[in-house]
This record gives structure tokens, sequence and C-alpha cells, in this order.
């Protein structure tokens, strides 16, 4: 099943009210542009009830896409890491001076203690630091080719609306575009399989600038959820255009391994 659509209304009832209005109070209210992105988007996400969402904004100059944001992002979690990291850091700490400093009675096995749980807190500080890099890896921006071989490189080159059921069924990908039928690299970034998806871009003053995605909705994605991602679209579009001067051909990104 796909939806296409090239000429939404205009006129679009808002169907999410209280959802809506916290995403309006965030893009007044947040401090930063990437703190609002990320909060805004932490509401999409539950909104509609998928894995994650993605947004991503135009560079024309490199004739690429880079992302402001993409992947599941849950600041919860970094946060107990970085807790638990200071508990680490205070039990090494006191390990250290207890092995630097304690009486020497002669007792090696008292020394051997503190060397073992010296050793055993250091692993676990090295196990949490690596899950902290790897949470602050899926939020670094990255960059696509401006072609056929991704949808939202697709969108945001034919400005169509799309609503995928199975990203892996050659007969719906056909329907919407054959060539993005043919060349779409599969989940080439992250190491992520994308089952079912929508997706539209962000238009401002007649030009693409970007494409919004919501990706992996447990039963997939309903007319709904589209209507909802193209009003959301409408509503953030110009805060992401007068935020980012970079979103018309000068953007930032690291560039993904083809």
């Amino acid at each position: 099943m796909n939806e296409l659509s090239k000429n939404p209304s205009k006129k679009e009832m808002l169907r999410n009210p209280d959802t809506f209005h916290k995403i309006l109070l965030l893009t007044t209210t947040s401090p930063t542009f990437k703190e609002m992105i990320i909060n805004v988007f932490d509401e999409l996400r539950d909104l509609f009830g998928c894995d994650r969402c993605s947004l991503y904004a135009v560079d024309r100059k490199a004739n690429e896409i880079y992302t402001l944001i993409t992947q599941k992002y849950d600041q919860g979690e970094e946060s107990e890491i970085l807790e638990e990291l200071a508990k680490c850091e205070r039990e090494i700490s006191r390990l250290a001076k207890a092995i630097q400093f304690g009486k020497d009675d002669g007792n090696d096995d008292s020394i051997k203690l503190l060397v073992n749980g010296l050793a055993a807190v250091t692993g676990k500080k090295h196990s949490l630091v690596s899950q902290l890099d790897q949470i602050r890896e899926g939020r670094e921006s990255f960059r696509l080719p401006l072609d056929k071989s991704s949808v939202a490189a697709f969108v945001a080159i034919s400005g169509v609306e799309v609503m995928i059921a199975d990203l892996d069924d050659l007969k719906e990908m056909m329907k919407i575009d054959a060539q993005l039928a043919q060349l779409r690299v599969k989940d080439r970034v992250r190491n992520y399989r994308t089952v079912n998806m929508i997706a539209v871009p962000l238009m401002m003053r007649g030009e693409i600038i970007g494409t919004m995605e919501a990706m992996n909705k447990p039963g997939g994605f309903m007319q709904k959820d589209l209507d909802a991602m193209r009003e959301l679209s409408m509503m953030l579009t110009p805060t992401i255009y007068f935020s980012l001067p970079d979103v018309k051909g000068n953007g930032a990104g690291k560039r993904a391994k083809q």
C-alpha cells in the first residue's frame, strides 16, 4: 500500500491539538535549535507510535541531503549512563587512593581485593563510555546523495509524499518510482532496517528544503499519520528555514559510506 500526493490541501484539520500545541510551544521556548529539534521529534515519535523519526535538509551546492536529526534518541538513558559514570569515577578515585596510601600491614589479600575491585570498576566505566558513544553517534549528522537511492532524497527531489507499507515489496516501490525501486540502497547507514515509513517534503517559498520521515510503526502507518505529518511539517518548516541558513546550500554533515 502506498499513498502519493503532490498537492496536499492547504486547509488541514489539526487532529491532535494537545500535541500540536506542545510542539508549537517547543519551537518558541527551546533555548537552542538543536534542543528544539530533539524535543519536537521525541513528541513526533510518541504521536506516531513509531520507532524513530528523521529530518533531512537539502544541500544543493553539494547535491546532497544531510540529517538534522535521526534515529531513536533516549535522553533519559544518556542521563542514567552519565550518573553511573560519575559513580564509577568516584569509586575509582577511592580505590586508587586506598591502594596508594593504605597501610601496608603485609596482608596481600587486602591489596588484591582492592586491585580486583579497581579493575572491575574500570571495566564497567569503559563499557558505559562505549554505550554513551553509541547513543551520541546516533545523533551525528551524515549525508546522502540527492538522487533516487534513498526515500528521503527521492521526496526532496520530487516533492511527493509517500506512505510505504513494506520497503522490501518491489511492486509497491515500483508504483512510487521505478528508479527508486531499483536504486534504493537498503539501510546503508547505521545498520538499521526500515520496514514501513511515511515521508513528506518540507516546502518554503516554493522550494523544497528538506524531508521529514517517520519509520517502523507496529501495524503500519495510516492516512491520518501522513496527514498529521504534513500539518506538522508546515508548522516546523519556517523555523528550520530561518534557523539554518545552510539549508539552501552550505550544510555540514558526515558523508555516508557508499
